[in-house]
């Protein structure tokens, strides 16, 4: 006679020994009990057809108010973090989202010969500003960028946003003429450049942009450059000087140029450079200052125009 427990025959509840399964053994519990049954020498003893249970039932007792508690405290959690999943799904996607911002932030195309004046183009008309600033020790100077001069507004605002100037400098300072900030030969600029690219600008050289006072304009070389294009990152600011007409054609007949009347009356109040006119590409002018670039420009330099104290910069654009 094979006894059953819970609708199931002993053997499949637990294995024990055949003489165990021929025993006679009167246990009852519900169909519905969770719990397994643990059956060993341990909790039974036999007295030929007799099985003592009130110990076996104790633990068994204990064991399913154990499982009972245990599961009551596991459901609790479960429903807590059910209450919490929203909160905790919403902080995980704002996270997601930082994390592919600044991912977008460090991506950023390798310019070129090839595709610089496309792609900024394009960049400048998803970037409408026109403004930025030049933070130094001696004070801010901001400039007001030209939209007909599109190439190099957008290069500077790719540039600026990108974070090229940061802790970049005026490394060429000549009193009377200009102040130069860009390709340095600081380690950490070059090794910063070469991640932004290699290639120039086209030029964008018009008559009615030109060398006063205050004209921002781009660095080029004068070495196998016909078409006059600009250099990706070294930029200007004019300080130049009040001439009067006697220099001004003097100017106009050593450099072989023509300088208009309209330039020239310019020229002789708040002064300039004229002798670079129709050579660079005047992309913008400072609209407040210029105090500082005279500071600037009446440093102290070396023999290659470097200032004796170096000049930081930091380049924002302005919204």
């Amino acid at each position: 006679m094979i006894n059953v427990v819970g609708g199931l025959p002993i053997a499949q509840l637990c294995p024990i020994t055949p003489s165990l399964q021929n025993s006679r053994m009167p246990i009852l519990l519900h169909s519905n009990t969770p719990v397994p049954l643990l059956i060993s020498d341990a909790f039974y003893t036999f007295d030929g057809q007799s099985v003592k249970m009130k110990k076996s039932i104790i633990v068994i007792a204990i064991f399913s108010l154990m499982g009972f508690l245990v599961s009551c405290q596991s459901s609790e959690a479960k429903k807590e973090a059910q209450k919490q999943s929203p909160t905790k799904k919403v902080e995980k996607q704002a996270k997601k989202e930082i994390k592919k911002k600044e991912k977008k932030k460090t991506e950023r195309p390798f310019l070129t010969y090839d595709n610089a004046d496309a792609f900024l183009l394009e960049y400048g008309k998803k970037n409408p500003e026109d403004k930025f600033v030049v933070k130094t020790k001696f004070g801010d100077i901001k400039i007001k960028l030209y939209h007909d001069t599109p190439i190099h507004r957008a290069n500077i605002l790719w540039l600026a946003n990108n974070g090229f100037y940061k802790d970049n400098q005026f490394y060429r300072v000549i009193p009377q003429f200009m102040i130069q900030a860009g390709e340095t030969d600081d380690q950490e600029v070059a090794k910063r450049r070469r991640t932004f690219g290699n290639y120039d600008l086209k030029a964008e050289i018009l008559p009615h942009h030109f060398h006063k006072r205050g004209a921002v304009a781009m660095g080029r070389t004068y070495d196998d450059n016909p078409e006059k294009r600009s250099s990706a990152y070294n930029f200007y600011i004019v300080q130049g000087k009040v001439l009067t007409t006697w220099e001004i054609n003097t100017i106009e007949n050593t450099y072989m140029i023509k300088i208009p009347e309209a330039h020239r009356e310019v020229y002789r109040d708040i002064g300039g450079s004229p002798h670079i006119d129709g050579d660079h590409t005047v992309f913008g002018e400072v609209y407040e200052g210029m105090a500082v670039v005279d500071s600037i420009a009446k440093l102290k330099t070396d023999k290659g125009h470097w200032p004796i104290n170096s000049v930081y910069i930091d380049v924002e654009v302005l919204k």
